[in-house]
Order: C-alpha cells, then structure tokens, then sequence
C-alpha cells in the first residue's frame, strides 16, 4: 500500500488541476488535413502471415512515429501538430499569414502523402482551413469535422481535397483541378524539375497497372487505381511536354 501512495497522491493532484486546465483551452484557426489509408484493414490482415504486409506496417509506423517525436524535440519553424491512430493520420499547422506560408504548409503535406503512397499505400483525406484544437494526444472542432466530412463523404478516390475554406478563390501552389471540379493536392508533382522525375512517374504507372491486374479485386478498388493512373497519365504526359531545364 506504501509503495501505491505516491502515485495515488499524483493521480489526486491531477484531478484538481483539470479544471484550470480545462479553462485554458481555446479554439485556434489552423490549417487542418484528416487523412486516411486505403486498404488498412486487408493490410493488418495479410500481415499475420504475410512478412511483406508485416514490414510495410512497421515502416509506417516507425516513421510516423519518427516524425511524431521530431515535433517534440526540434522547433518546427511550421509548427506541425501530427497525430496517427489506426489508419488515420491527423495534421495541423498555425494559420498562414501569406501565400508562402500557405504554400509550404501544403508542400509538407504533399510530402507526407507523398511518402506514404510511394510505400504503397492509397491516401484519401481533406484538407481544410478552420477552428480546431489539436494537440498530439487529442483534437477536436470544427475543422476536424469539415475535414473528416471531405475525406468519407467527397474524396471517392485517392486523393486530397482542397477546401473552398482554404482556397478563396486563389490559385495556390500544389493544388490542382480535377475533372469534377474539386481541388485536390497534386503531391506526385513535387520534384518535377528533377531529372529523375519522368523515371519515377514512369515506375509509379507500371505499379499501378500491375496493382489494378490483381486478381479478386473490387470494382470500387480498381476504380480507385484507375483514378490514379489518370492522375499519373496526366502528369506524364506533362512532364513530356515541358522542356528539360538548361544545363
């Protein structure tokens, strides 16, 4: 009982400071992205016999979690608040105060999708501009909301969708229009001016193909990967009409 007092005494002090804890917690406008990984629940079944699904799992993970506690050692000049529960990932940034503020924080979500989809997952999310409270172990608000409605309700394929909240009205680096007329986050165009890049998108389309031949696949799944390879087909075939940079 002696060794347990401690710990009960701590767990008490806690208790009454909740209420003035409670009492500071406020509403901020940020930057907000709910996004989801496609194909989670197959993936955490294959893993019990399938040592492949099994490491991809563990790199997510490992990764997610790299960044995770990179947030809470090193001051992010973005200040990104990350939070990763099953096959979520929740992420949030200050509002931006200019265009270019603005513009990085969708290149460090670009990025993020990026990776995960070049680990060979399918990411479908929204992202929006709102009232939220996030912090690493909880969120709550609004914006949560709106961008949780973009990703289950409005997305259908794997993509990311812009909000009019976020956008208004202007152009912004790292969005672009879809032949629905949503916005989306065009992260598989990072690196364009890179020579490697026409190899990448060139791999990325062969992947698909071979993803979309699997056998005992749905329609909704091979629609899914039909939408990106339009995606893919449309930047390659950009990527083919612009001109190679000066040497």
């Amino acid at each position: 009982m002696k060794d347990e007092l401690p710990a009960y005494l701590a767990h008490m002090e806690r208790l009454r400071s909740l209420p003035a804890m409670v009492k500071r917690v406020r509403y901020e406008e940020r930057v907000f992205a709910f996004i989801d990984v496609l194909g989670w629940s197959k993936l955490i079944a294959d893993s019990v016999r399938d040592r492949t699904a099994m490491r991809l799992l563990a790199g997510v993970q490992l990764a997610l979690g790299a960044d995770h506690q990179l947030q809470r050692s090193v001051d992010d000049p973005l200040g990104e608040c990350m939070t990763h529960f099953s096959d979520s990932v929740i992420l949030s940034w200050p509002r931006p105060r200019t265009r270019d503020d603005l513009g990085q924080i969708l290149a460090s979500l670009a990025e993020t999708v990026r990776r995960l989809f070049l680990s060979r997952l399918l990411i479908r999310g929204g992202v929006v501009q709102g009232k939220v409270f996030h912090r690493p172990d909880v969120a709550f608000g609004p914006a949560l909301a709106e961008a949780y409605y973009l990703e289950s309700r409005t997305a259908n394929y794997p993509r990311v969708i812009v909000a009019p909240s976020l956008l208004k009205g202007r152009r912004l680096p790292h969005v672009r229009v879809d032949a629905d007329g949503l916005s989306f986050l065009d992260f598989l165009s990072l690196g364009r001016s890179a020579e490697w890049y026409p190899t990448l998108l060139a791999d990325v389309h062969e992947f698909l193909l071979q993803e979309q031949a699997r056998p005992g696949l749905t329609l909704d799944v091979k629609a899914k990967y039909g939408w990106m390879r339009g995606y893919v087909s449309t930047l390659r075939k950009e990527a083919e009409e612009t001109p190679p940079p000066n040497p």
